[in-house]
């Protein structure tokens, strides 16, 4: 790949990782509140919706279900960034911004 194929590369992975970042904050805060209502009332009403303590214990394991897999993916990108990293070579000025942007995320 060229240079610029790579930096390209680069940045949109930032990006994936930037937004799988925030769906697994919205995904924890989602599986916070299904436990609190689980713990919290007799039969637990989600979202406008009661559920048994069993399916409200289920909805809450699928959300964590979620977040693991949510993990994972920005796992794998970290890990392709790392690879395109070590392709790129040397480095100018902004593109060694770049790089330690992608180290942040």
């Amino acid at each position: 790949m060229v240079h610029e194929d790579l930096l390209l590369a680069l940045q949109l992975l930032m990006i994936r990782m930037r937004r799988t970042k925030r769906l697994q904050y919205f995904v924890g805060i989602i599986t916070v509140y299904v436990v609190l209502k689980i713990f919290f009332q007799a039969t637990p009403t989600l979202f406008a919706v009661s559920f048994t303590r069993t399916r409200a214990s289920l909805v809450a394991f699928l959300t964590v279900i979620i977040m693991i897999a949510l993990n994972r993916i920005r796992r794998n990108y970290r890990v392709s960034g790392q690879q395109l990293i070590s392709m790129l070579g040397p480095l100018n000025q902004q593109e060694a911004a770049i790089v330690q942007q992608f180290k942040r995320c």
